[in-house]
């Protein structure tokens, strides 16, 4: 193990409260203009996320400074994203969102021995195989949509909502709104935003958990697979 990386990530906790930014905000219904709450917001491939009050509005404190992809995203209203630079001082951003409108050509019946079929292809190809990715649960899969093109072999998935996956290799529960992805026999790709939460653990559990981090963060620096993905204000 590298000692600079030892040292970066003892120290890295001391320099994000010397150094801090925040941004705060409300959300609202575009058309109505009344506040939403419950929407999740969070700044992609990072640990900072939340979710609105009952008043529509948000916190996110304790930033590294630098450039991030601000994400929110609620059930029945379209994404919003929106570049955003923190510093010393506050941000502070409103944000509309705009009720999802929903087409026929969206619209499909759900058959259930199809639907299981789909979902342990998807968890093979997105999580993976690999001893973090066996460690892997996700949480609320009603949340996944799929659709198979047999000629082709070829799986497509989305998510309605975010996707919550415990990940107990790493002591995180990842959570990925996923836009696009597309699975076949030897190829892969998939579009999404997620962010990163730290699991509650026993001292133990996160002393296991940090040597976990580390050492594939040495190994690999990421992966394809979202089991073996690290949020960037760790690197």
């Amino acid at each position: 193990m590298r000692l600079s990386l030892i040292i970066l990530f003892l120290v890295a906790p001391l320099l994000t409260f010397a150094q801090s930014g925040t941004i705060t905000g409300k959300v609202i219904n575009a058309e109505t203009q009344a506040a939403l709450p419950k929407a999740s917001v969070f700044l992609t491939e990072t640990s900072y996320g939340t979710i609105t009050n009952d008043g529509g509005t948000f916190t996110l404190n304790g930033l590294k400074p630098g450039r991030y992809l601000l994400i929110v995203t609620m059930v029945g209203f379209e994404k919003f994203s929106q570049e955003v630079s923190v510093g010393a001082d506050a941000v502070p951003i409103n944000i509309s969102l705009k009720p999802h409108v929903t087409s026929l050509g969206e619209v499909s019946v759900r058959i259930p021995e199809d639907w299981e079929r789909n979902y342990k292809m998807f968890v093979k190809k997105f999580v993976g195989t690999s001893a973090c990715g066996r460690k892997c649960k996700i949480l609320n899969s009603e949340v996944l949509n799929f659709s198979y093109n047999k000629k082709e072999r070829e799986l497509s998935a989305s998510s309605d909502d975010l996707i919550e996956m415990e990940n107990r290799a790493l002591g995180y529960m990842v959570k990925i709104l996923l836009t696009k992805s597309m699975f076949g026999d030897n190829h892969g790709s998939w579009n999404g935003q997620f962010f990163f939460e730290d699991l509650p653990g026993t001292p133990e559990d996160i002393k296991q958990w940090k040597a976990n981090r580390i050492k594939l963060l040495q190994e690999t620096g990421g992966h394809f697979v979202v089991s073996e993905k690290l949020p960037n204000d760790f690197r």
